[in-house]
């Protein structure tokens, strides 16, 4: 394990002033998350794992925009860690959208939502603002699963303590599976703690309850657990009986959290098929009326709430779709695991643009190279590249229009572009402000006089019975023209400065030589007429 792992163990476990913050999972002492930070960074430059990170984020970290320095200035660092964890995890880590960039540090306590901005807080000290590296942007991101990490180790702890469970001496398999099951529990329900065997049992049937996937998930980690121990088996000595220590117990928590991400994407993929199988056309929409109408769907949210994620579209002039991959990429599909993260369904959009930035490996390219890379992408939904439409070129053509002639990948118009392009797989980006969605337990926290946020059998008829619909063309769906780049790529401007600078002084020196030729000819038509006397150039000079 890197030494920073061991500098975050402390910070993350070490007692906190009241008994209550200690027991919250939000909880982490400002002071000593940062020495452990800094004493850490010294430690895994050059560890095997920064390499293996550094591989992986290579590509996109060659295409995002770059400042003076040729690093990352910070709401790209977000944007980059964000696609990172997603990408590889399934992570949906807090605090790494860049409206959480001005968030308060000034009390003791801290919060884990704000736990990454304070860990680029001390890079940019340590890099005295000069941006962020590959080197040190996979730094970062093994820090951040470190404390993922720390943190599933400390709420095993606290339920061997709940279960009464002694840490230093090896469990059965049984109890072990008990033990995995309590933090299971504690993970789905939300703000759980369990303090005793009783209360495990009351959690577990609540987590069966508000997750019909619960016991799916436990024969997931069940089957995680043989698979490890059959790997190792002929490593071990088959005449001992081994049961399973704590060590063990910690390492397999580090499989849990970074593979749980993927048992969530096969019940993505259901509820995406669920909904494609209703869509009008090939729009990645669908009638709110079919969406409630449809009873075989496992959850029906109510409009109010819907309306809160950003998934549906409203018009005087055709009737209240939903929008398909905003909706499976939205905050109700998400369960939160970790006090670091939530678990979603992942952003197919990423796998597309990293596409692009494979092709260019630039932030920017014009429209042809981009139509070209298009004509040759496929997408899941999608048997055979797309046709892009006259409509949607002439969008791309004045996206660039607007940027100097090329297009920024890491833009919100040209992510609203491929949304209408792969709209199965690319949300529609809302712009910043108008959207403030939430999970559901947040949901039920805004609204307590609610119970849950599903639909009642009143508004579900009220959608149901005024149902009509038509195709729908690209010029009815909804365009903004309000651009939001991810970072400014001062790169590419500079190169601009320095080209129109070295013009600027190339006409200068041109208009400064055609005035001194001619002063040059005549100063020199004069000095061969010099007066030979003192009178004589006395007389010349009047």
């Amino acid at each position: 394990m890197a030494v920073i792992t061991q500098f975050i163990f402390a910070a993350v476990l070490c007692p906190i002033a009241h008994a209550d913050q200690f027991l919250s999972r939000s909880a982490l002492r400002k002071d000593a998350f940062e020495e452990a930070v800094f004493s850490g960074l010294t430690g895994v430059a050059h560890n095997a794992s920064v390499q293996s990170v550094k591989r992986e984020m290579e590509t996109m970290f060659s295409a995002l925009p770059k400042n003076a320095h040729g690093n990352l200035d910070p709401s790209t660092v977000r944007y980059a860690l964000h696609r990172y964890f997603v990408d590889k995890h399934g992570w949906f880590v807090k605090g790494l959208d860049p409206a959480d960039a001005n968030l308060d540090f000034s009390t003791s306590g801290m919060v884990k939502e704000k736990a990454t901005k304070y860990i680029q807080d001390i890079f940019d000290k340590k890099l005295n603002g000069r941006g962020v590296g590959l080197e040190d942007l996979a730094n970062f991101a093994i820090m951040v699963a470190d404390l993922v990490h720390a943190e599933a180790v400390e709420d095993l702890e606290r339920v061997y303590s709940a279960l009464r469970f002694d840490l230093n001496s090896e469990l059965s398999l049984k109890d072990f599976d008990t033990a995995i099951r309590a933090f299971l529990s504690e993970a789905i329900v939300f703000d759980a703690k369990i303090r005793s065997r009783t209360e495990f049992e009351i959690f577990e049937e609540r987590a069966r309850l508000s997750y019909p996937e619960y016991d799916d998930i436990v024969m997931w980690a069940r089957d995680m657990h043989l698979f490890t121990e059959f790997s190792k088996r002929s490593r071990d000595n088959p005449f001992i009986s081994h049961g399973i220590d704590f060590d063990h117990a910690s390492s397999f928590m580090k499989l849990i959290v970074h593979h749980f991400g993927s048992l969530l994407n096969m019940e993505c993929q259901t509820m995406k098929d669920d909904l494609v199988k209703m869509q009008i056309g090939d729009s990645g929409r669908l009638l709110v009326s079919d969406f409630y109408g449809n009873r075989d769907l496992q959850l029906h949210e109510s409009f109010k709430y819907l309306k809160n994620l950003g998934v549906v579209e409203e018009s005087e002039t055709y009737s209240t779709r939903l929008v398909i991959s905003n909706y499976i990429s939205s905050k109700s599909r998400c369960l939160p695991f970790s006090g670091y993260y939530a678990v979603c369904c992942p952003d197919e959009c990423h796998r597309l643009l990293g596409r692009f930035e494979r092709e260019f490996t630039a932030p920017v390219a014009t429209p042809e190279m981009i139509i070209d890379v298009v004509s040759r992408t496929v997408s899941s939904s999608m048997m055979s590249p797309s046709n892009v439409s006259a409509t949607l070129f002439a969008r791309l053509t004045k996206i660039a229009s607007t940027h100097g002639g090329k297009v920024p990948l890491h833009g919100r118009l040209f992510k609203q572009w491929m949304h209408y392009v792969y709209p199965l797989e690319c949300s529609f980006p809302h712009i910043t402000g108008t959207v403030n969605a939430v999970n559901q337990d947040e949901w039920l926290v805004i609204h307590e006089e609610i119970d849950d946020a599903m639909t009642t059998d009143e508004e579900r008829l009220h959608f149901t019975s005024s149902r009509s619909g038509a195709r729908i063309q690209v010029d009815d769906m909804p365009w903004s023209d309000v651009e939001e780049v991810v970072g400014f790529h001062h790169h590419q401007v500079q190169d601009g400065h320095t080209f129109k600078g070295c013009l600027r002084l190339v006409m200068g020196l041109v208009l400064l030589v055609s005035f001194l030729v001619p002063s040059v000819r005549g100063l020199s038509i004069l000095w061969s007429k010099r007066p030979t006397s003192e009178k004589q150039f006395q007389h010349w000079s009047v």
